[in-house]
This record gives structure tokens, sequence and C-alpha cells, in this order.
């Protein structure tokens, strides 16, 4: 579905042929803010999609916060790996009131950890405890990023399948803030929830095989 044809299928959920409440510009908006919400669903159905692994970030001395990519930016932080190890070592989320922890305790034996942590913090990700050391390219992070803004030029950049949601989330959402009554749209979704759902759930139609394996250093 093209952004101009989801445009037009938003104006007749809201009832507006033409430019009154809305100009085309927010209406843009709406679905842009849409199509992060229905992503944010879709991942959480399909726990591998849209996602891919960021290299970019090296420890600097004294630096505990580090930019995440932008343009688009990160919706969503996945795993987080450091990799300049002997062994890699996975870093777990942590609350960022904590983030001037200098060193944790080991639960078993209560020494001292080695253990590291991260927070997030608008675009950055941040290191628990603050890097003392420099290291390059020593952080890989799964993630998924926010997709590119609809406009009159730009489509929906997720699955066919999931583009009427994606209008029908921003009907909701406009025709609230417009006191528009907009009741029967929450039914609508459900319903294309499911039908998305079974559909890309489908994809993958082969059966699931339990294997043995050695994790790789």
């Amino acid at each position: 579905m093209t952004s101009k044809t989801m445009l037009r299928m938003l104006r007749s959920y809201l009832r507006e042929g033409i430019e009154k409440t809305w100009s085309d510009k927010d209406l843009y908006e709406w679905l842009s803010w849409a199509q992060d919400d229905v992503l944010l669903w879709v991942i959480e159905l399909d726990q591998g999609y849209e996602e891919e692994e960021y290299a970019g970030i090296s420890y600097v001395s004294g630096t505990q916060e580090y930019a995440l990519p932008s343009d688009p930016d990160t919706l969503r932080i996945k795993f987080v790996e450091r990799t300049d190890l002997a062994s890699k070592k996975t870093l777990y989320p942590i609350d960022k009131t904590k983030r001037n922890i200098r060193q944790t305790l080991e639960k078993t034996t209560g020494e001292l950890s080695t253990d590291e942590f991260y927070y997030l913090t608008g675009n950055k990700i941040g290191i628990v405890p603050k890097p003392t050391t420099a290291a390059t390219n020593n952080l890989t992070i799964t993630l998924v990023r926010r997709k590119p803004d609809i406009t009159s030029s730009v489509d929906c950049a997720l699955d066919a399948i999931v583009h009427k949601m994606v209008v029908l989330y921003a009907t909701l959402n406009a025709g609230v803030k417009g006191d528009i009554n907009v009741n029967n749209i929450g039914s609508l979704i459900e319903i294309q929830k499911e039908l998305a759902g079974n559909a890309l759930s489908s994809r993958q139609v082969q059966e699931s095989r339990e294997v043995n394996y050695i994790e790789e250093d």
C-alpha cells in the first residue's frame, strides 16, 4: 500500500475527505507514529524481525554514555555483548538510577565482580561501571531501528500485511485527539492483529528442531 493510499484510507476512517481538521502533513505524522507502535507489536510477535547488529561503539576511558545509531533512531535494544575479551560477555540492563555503581558483588561468593551493565537514556547507551580503559569497537548491540517517517514520497517500510493496522492505529490516535467518535476502530484493530499475527507466525512452516550445541567464544 503506498503512502498516498494510506492517507486516503485514513481520511476515509476519519470521515474527512479533504483537509479540514488535519493537513496532509499532520496525518503523515500520525501514520509515522502508528508505524512505530505496530513495529513494536510485530517484534514482540516475531523476535527476529528487522533486527540488526551494530558494532560501532568504542569505550573511552572516563566516558559513560555513547550514542546509539540514529537517522532513524534506535527503537529497541535486544542484546548487548562485549566482544573484545577472551570470552564474549553479555551486558544486562540496569536502572539508570544505579549508573554510579563502581563495582558489583558476585551473588554466590560476595567477591568483587567484573560484570558490566547498561542503561538507556534518550538515544544513548550508558555503561556501568563507567569504563576506565579504552577499547575499539568492543560492543556488539543487537537492535531494531525506527523506520523512516511516512511521507507523500516515502511508503510504509513494514510488511504489507500490517499496513492496514498502521492506518487503524493512526485513525484511533488522531480521532481521539480530534474528538471524533472512533469507537469501532478498536475492534477493527483486534481483527487486523489476528489476521496479521496468523500471517506472520505462519511464515516458517517447517517444524522447529531441538539441537545440542556449543556456543562460540
